[in-house]
């Protein structure tokens, strides 16, 4: 760096490997989700990090329960695959991108549910400044 605080040059990041892509997308997927590091290496190899975290947070949001099931599904390889097809191909089958499509909505529509009730009964307010809620005192 020549001078602090800035940037002075952009590094691309291109479409990581196997081994890679399994580190990056091991961090970004809940706590309590072990995936063989082989096959998820396999499931998302040649994608960029920007496309792991689209993808990983799309398999999350795939893995909600419906409504009336108690246990939601697996988050498994996959699910990964299915997500990682919605995300390179548009052109997927209408039923899946309407499924996801739907979760994606409903999560939504659930954090605005949730900021307003807050609001109302006093729980926090917005504030657009920062992110996340702030407390009332």
């Amino acid at each position: 760096m020549k001078r602090p605080g800035r940037i002075d040059r952009v590094i691309a990041v291109g479409a990581l490997r196997s081994r890679a892509v399994a580190a990056v997308a091991s961090g970004l997927l809940p706590e309590d989700v072990s995936l063989p590091p082989a096959e998820l290496g396999k499931a998302l190899d040649r994608t960029t990090p920007a496309e792991i975290r689209e993808i990983t947070a799309t398999a999350i949001r795939l893995c909600l329960p419906e409504p009336g099931q108690n246990a939601p599904p697996p988050l498994d390889i996959a699910t990964i695959e299915r997500a990682r097809a919605s995300l390179k191909r548009p052109d997927i089958d209408p039923a899946i991108r309407r499924e996801i499509d739907e979760d994606t909505a409903l999560l939504v529509f659930l954090g605005l549910i949730v900021l307003l009730v807050g609001n109302t009964i006093g729980f926090g307010h917005f504030d657009p400044r920062r992110t996340g809620f702030m407390a009332l005192h």
